[in-house]
C-alpha cells in the first residue's frame, strides 16, 4: 500500500498515533525529546509506508533497505514505528521507555531490538554508518547483479538533523565518494606531468581513501582488505582469459568480445544464450564524458562506429543544425496562455537539452577516434581557459584596468593579444 492509497482520514489518525504513542512514552520516562517526533512523524510515516522495503516478521532479510534514525535522541520515532508495523516491540516496553534493562532504550542500540540497524549516539555517527553500508551495498551490487537487474537492491535511508550537519564526520563522510574521484585525477595529472615524486604523493592520498572506504565496507558486514585483493586478482585473471589460460584472442576487438563474455558468465547468464550484443547501462557514479566514451567503445566492439575521425564532422554539423532548430523553435512559440506557455517551455528545454546532449556525444565520439580520452581533453582545454584567462586579467591590470570594468569588444582585444603571446612563445 502506498500513502496515496490511504484516505486523508486514515493517513491523519497513523500519524497523530505515531506523534502521541512517542509523546506518551517520552512523558511517561520523564526525560527524552518529543519535539523531533513530532516534527518528523509525517515524513517517517510517508518513508516507512511508501519507500522503505522491510519485513518484521523476517527482520534479516538480506536485502531490506536499512532505516538509520541518526538524530538517536529521538528514538521513540522508531520505537512507535516499529511497534505500529509489527516488530517484535510490545506496548509494555514502549511503557518502559529509558528504564534500565529496557529494550527500548534512549538511544537505539542495535543488537537489542530487530529493526535497528546501528547504536546512533553522537550525532552525525548514524550519517556516517549510512554511507559504509551503502557503499558495500553498491559494492556487492556490483559483483552479482547484472544489466536486466538482480538479487541485490537494498537501499539506505538515514534522517538525521541539523545537529548531525554541524559534525566533522558527517562532511567526511558525505565527501568520501568526491575525494576517491578528485585523488583519481591528480594522480593522473601528476603522472602526466612526469613528476614521480608527485605520483607518489597522490597515490598514497589516494590509497588511504580506498582503505577508509574497505573498512567501512568491512565495518558493515562486507570483505576485509584481503577479500577484497583476491576477487580483484581473480577477475582480472579470469576476464583476461587469453593471457593466463591460453583462450584464442586474435586481435584487440576478439578480446573485448571474449572480455564481456566471462562479465556475462560470472553474472549467471547460460552459455547457450543468445547474445544480442546489447550494451549494458554505464555505472551511474562515472563522469558523464566518460560514460559517452565507455558506451561508444563497446558498441565499437561490435563493429557499430565510424571509419575514421573525418566521418564524425558530418555528424557534428547535423547535431548542430538540430540544435539550432530547436532554439529557434523555442524563442518563436512564447504565445498562448500562461499555463500553456509553461507547459511549452518546459517541452522546449527538453528538446534543447536532447539535441544539446546529442552533439555532445557526437563530440566525444570524435575526440574518442583520435585516440584520446575525452575526460582528459576537457580538462586540459578548461585549464587552459583558466590560464588564459588570467593573463588577460593581468594584462589588464598592467594596463591601469579592472577586467569587469571594460565592455566585451575591450576583453576580446586583450584575449586575443594573450592568444597570440602564447602562440609565440610556443
Amino acid at each position: 500500500m502506498k500513502p496515496s492509497d490511504i484516505s486523508p482520514e486514515l493517513r491523519s489518525r497513523c500519524i497523530n498515533t505515531i506523534k502521541m504513542l512517542s509523546v506518551d512514552a517520552i512523558e511517561a520516562a520523564k526525560s527524552g525529546h518529543p519535539g523531533a517526533p513530532m516534527g518528523a512523524a509525517d515524513i517517517a510515516f510517508v518513508l516507512w509506508t511508501g519507500f522503505l522495503r522491510f519485513d518484521p516478521k523476517d527482520p534479516a532479510w538480506k536485502d531490506r533497505d536499512r532505516f538509520i534514525l541518526s538524530i538517536g535522541h529521538a528514538s521513540m520515532l522508531q520505537y512507535s514505528l516499529m511497534h505500529l508495523t509489527g516488530y517484535d516491540l510490545k506496548l509494555d516496553e514502549i511503557r518502559q521507555f529509558r528504564q534500565w534493562g529496557s529494550r527500548a532504550a534512549g538511544h537505539p542500540e542495535y543488537g537489542f531490538l530487530d529493526g535497528v540497524e546501528v547504536t546512533t549516539g553522537p550525532l552525525g555517527q548514524g550519517f556516517a554508518h549510512g554511507v559504509g553500508m551503502a557503499l558495500a551495498s553498491r559494492m556487492l551490487a556490483a559483483r552479482v547483479n547484472t544489466a536486466d537487474g538482480g538479487p541485490v537492491g537494498s537501499r539506505v535511508f538515514v534522517l538525521c538533523g541539523d545537529g548531525d550537519m554541524m559534525e566533522g564526520v558527517t562532511y567526511e563522510a558525505a565527501s568520501l565518494a568526491g575525494h576517491l574521484v578528485e585523488e583519481s585525477y591528480e594522480v593522473l595529472g601528476a603522472a602526466e606531468e612526469g613528476d614521480t615524486a608527485a605520483v607518489s604523493h597522490e597515490l598514497g592520498d589516494a590509497l588511504f581513501l580506498v582503505a577508509l572506504a574497505q573498512a567501512a565496507v568491512e565495518e558493515a558486514g562486507g570483505p576485509g582488505d584481503g577479500g577484497m585483493t583476491a576477487s580483484a586478482l581473480s577477475k582480472i585473471r579470469e576476464r583476461h582469459a587469453h593471457l593466463f589460460d591460453g583462450s584464442p584472442a586474435v586481435d584487440a576487438r576478439s578480446a573485448a568480445l571474449l572480455w564481456e563474455r566471462k562479465k556475462k558468465d560470472e553474472a549467471g547468464e547460460p552459455a547457450n544464450a543468445v547474445d544480442l550484443g546489447s550494451i549494458a547501462a554505464p555505472s551511474s557514479v562515472l563522469p558523464a564524458l566518460l560514460q559517452a566514451q565507455r558506451v561508444q567503445q563497446k558498441a565499437a566492439s561490435v563493429g557499430f562506429d565510424w571509419a575514421r575521425p573525418e566521418d564524425v564532422f558530418a555528424k557534428i554539423q547535423e547535431e548542430a543544425e538540430e540544435l539550432r532548430a530547436e532554439m529557434t523553435r523555442a524563442a518563436e512559440e512564447s504565445g498562448g496562455s500562461t499555463t500553456g506557455r509553461q507547459r511549452a517551455r518546459m517541452d522546449q528545454q527538453r528538446a534543447v537539452r536532447e539535441e544539446a546532449g546529442d552533439l555532445l556525444f557526437a563530440v566525444v565520439n570524435l575526440v574518442r577516434l583520435l585516440g584520446l580520452d575525452a575526460e582528459q581533453t576537457l580538462q586540459r582545454a578548461t585549464l587552459k581557459f583558466v590560464s588564459r584567462f588570467n593573463a588577460m586579467a593581468a594584462m589588464a591590470h598592467r594596463e591601469g584596468k579592472h577586467l569587469p570594468d571594460l565592455d566585451l569588444a575591450g576583453m576580446e582585444r586583450l584575449w586575443e593579444s594573450v592568444k597570440t603571446a602564447r602562440e609565440v612563445r610556443d
